[in-house]
């Protein structure tokens, strides 16, 4: 995983190293960058290892939040970020299920879950967040489509830290599995 950055004269230049130079990276995938409190956050995704976060003051000096699913191994992907009420939210997504975990600074060793084990449904991953009508709505896709629980959900929460779902049959259509962004 490396951040590009695109240059005033049009050219683009790697802004971190591949894996953001960590030893316990071996994801593939930058798949969220994301503006909290004047810092640029980049969660890392899809490979053997945890997902990571990293967050930068300036585009190009990074710093780990967190290199091990936010203190969840199982945690193979941190996958959407957002703001809501004055925090920062991460999605993961695991086998066991997805989670969600806010923080008010961004800092290592601040964020609180809120949400775990994807309220039972299992093999599953946060693909966005939005606000509407004041409430915070997390879109999770199932991405292992043979299960008995392979269709694509909506949760929300009217605080951030409870949450319902909304979502669990995948507008019923057994097929719809993957949810992509809202």
């Amino acid at each position: 995983a490396i951040v590009w950055r695109q240059e005033a004269d049009g050219s683009w230049s790697a802004v971190s190293e591949p894996g953001f130079g960590s030893e316990f990276s071996t994801n593939n995938a930058v798949t969220d960058l994301f503006v909290f409190d004047g810092q640029l956050y980049a969660c890392t995704a899809w490979s053997s290892s945890s997902g990571q976060l990293w967050r930068s003051p300036d585009g190009s000096t990074w710093e780990a939040v967190d290199e091990h699913g936010l203190g969840d191994p199982t945690n193979s992907n941190i996958s959407y970020m957002t703001e809501y009420g004055g925090m920062l939210y991460v999605g993961t997504g695991n086998d066991q299920g997805f989670q969600i975990w806010r923080s008010p600074s961004g800092d290592p060793l601040s964020w609180t879950n809120v949400l775990t084990e994807g309220m039972g449904i299992t093999d599953t991953s946060v693909t966005s967040f939005a606000e509407f009508n004041g409430m915070l709505y997390a879109a999770v896709e199932n991405y292992r489509t043979d299960s008995q629980n392979g269709v694509a959900s909506i949760f929300r929460s009217v605080d951030g830290e409870t949450w319902e779902a909304v979502v669990t049959d995948g507008f019923g259509q057994p097929g719809n599995w993957s949810t992509g962004g809202m």
